[in-house]
């Protein structure tokens, strides 16, 4: 998928003075042992260092005052964002191979980041700052998570994730800003655009594919997790632009039954419970050209 490459950026060059139960000491161990190309023990201590800073200390904590010159200006201040950000790097970067199969522990962990779950330590986000902090490092998690969707070959999950990344965002103007802040914005800011093309081109391919299956006069196409089985139909490709053949093609949105404008999830027809619609007003305005179609569920 373009624009999914994630830039692990190492601190190494810091010198700090911490001991070896604090989240900043857990953290450069974490990075240790990528230099010593070991990514599951790097894994699993990104995993650590975040559960320590979230249940013992200060979530707030920075790993430096003042700038050091070389950090790109991407990368948090803050020691959680900072694991946070090189702990979903990880799991993005399909050459780690770390899946919802391969490292279930840490995918729990990261699913554990929605804004519908039951987090006890988001509770320990207090404070105006904290809770702008736990905002990001949410949608940093719900790209992630789409992500994964898409590798899993599951895009109606995928661009349910990127939709709930951008509607958490939606709100909050230091990250939809022209110019983002240096540090935490500018690296969740990044996130939301890459978020949004991904969304737009999971819509453009479910179009795309639409009509190639209209031109193969097979219906179908407009209902979200809606599979058509077709012979040889291009779907997205992942690498160089080399077209993927499959047998089928599942949407990955809804396509409203009125004016034809493509959504995640869009409210069904109460009758049959199939037709999308975007509001009540396309679904009046379509009632009498629907109702001659409109088979009661069963």
């Amino acid at each position: 998928m373009p624009g999914v490459n994630y830039l692990h950026t190492r601190l190494s060059h810091l010198e700090l003075t911490t001991t070896m139960t604090t989240g900043i000491a857990i953290f450069q161990n974490a990075e240790k042992a990528y230099m010593e190309n070991n990514p599951q023990k790097a894994l699993d201590l990104y995993q650590k260092a975040i559960k320590r800073i979230m249940q013992k200390e200060n979530v707030l904590t920075v790993m430096f005052a003042q700038r050091p010159r070389g950090v790109p200006n991407d990368m948090p201040s803050e020691t959680l964002a900072m694991a946070f950000r090189n702990f979903c790097g990880f799991l993005r970067d399909p050459a780690m191979n770390f899946t919802e199969a391969t490292a279930p522990e840490a995918y729990k962990f990261l699913s554990s980041f929605r804004p519908n779950s039951e987090n006890k330590d988001f509770a320990r986000f207090t404070s105006t700052r904290g809770q702008f902090l736990l905002k990001c490092l949410q949608i940093s998690a719900l790209m992630t998570l789409g992500i994964l969707a898409w590798d899993a070959k599951d895009r109606a999950k995928a661009a349910k994730r990127y939709k709930e990344a951008l509607e958490l965002a939606a709100s909050e103007p230091l990250l939809t800003t022209a110019k983002p802040a240096v540090g935490l914005e500018t690296w969740v800011a990044q996130d939301l655009r890459e978020t949004r093309d991904n969304l737009r081109m999971l819509v453009q391919n479910d179009e795309s594919n639409e009509e190639m299956l209209r031109m193969m006069g097979v219906q179908g196409g407009t209902t979200r997790r809606e599979e058509v089985v077709v012979p040889n139909v291009r779907v997205e490709a992942r690498e160089g632009n080399t077209p993927i053949q499959q047998g089928s093609v599942m949407s990955a949105t809804d396509k409203c039954g009125k004016c034809g404008i493509r959504d995640v999830k869009m409210s069904r027809c109460s009758r049959c419970k199939k037709m999308p619609y975007c509001g009540p007003k396309c679904q009046k305005e379509d009632w009498k050209t629907h109702k001659l179609n409109c088979v009661p569920a069963a």
